[in-house]
């Protein structure tokens, strides 16, 4: 028998997160395949549940050179501005990167839905772009 869903959103760390069920728009293997290939990405992700209100969180991933107007230091011109809709919150980092580190660089580090949601889909989206066959 399968745990209910709140059981899912209990504190534990963003580690815990993987265990969400997740739903991507777009799919997260065309994600990965787009990131991989050094373009940017705009995507949402819900935490799919049947009984209560279903979180979901808007996110963007793009190359700090893509960005207009945008003059990068020396060092950022590899970087990469990730930005989430639960914090409002973005940051420069290269990417792949640890989705702990990131998380706790975009101010995630509350027990709320959307900030687990947020730490699970960094957290999946790092795991596709390192899985095997990938690079």
């Amino acid at each position: 028998m399968r745990p209910p869903d709140w059981l899912r959103l209990m504190p534990g760390g963003w580690k815990d997160c993987a265990h969400m069920n997740l739903k991507w728009q777009p799919e997260l293997n065309d994600l990965c395949g787009h990131l991989i290939a050094g373009h940017g990405i705009s995507f949402n992700v819900t935490l799919h549940r049947t009984l209560r209100s279903k979180p979901a969180v808007d996110l963007i991933l793009t190359p700090v050179r893509d960005l207009a107007g945008v003059h990068p230091r020396s060092g950022d011109e590899h970087s990469w501005l990730v930005w989430q809709s639960h914090t409002g919150r973005g940051v420069l980092t290269a990417l792949p990167c640890h989705p702990g580190q990131l998380a706790d660089q975009l101010g995630l580090a509350g027990q709320t839905n959307e900030a687990r949601l947020v730490q699970a889909a960094l957290s999946a989206l790092m795991d596709g772009v390192h899985a095997p066959g990938r690079l």
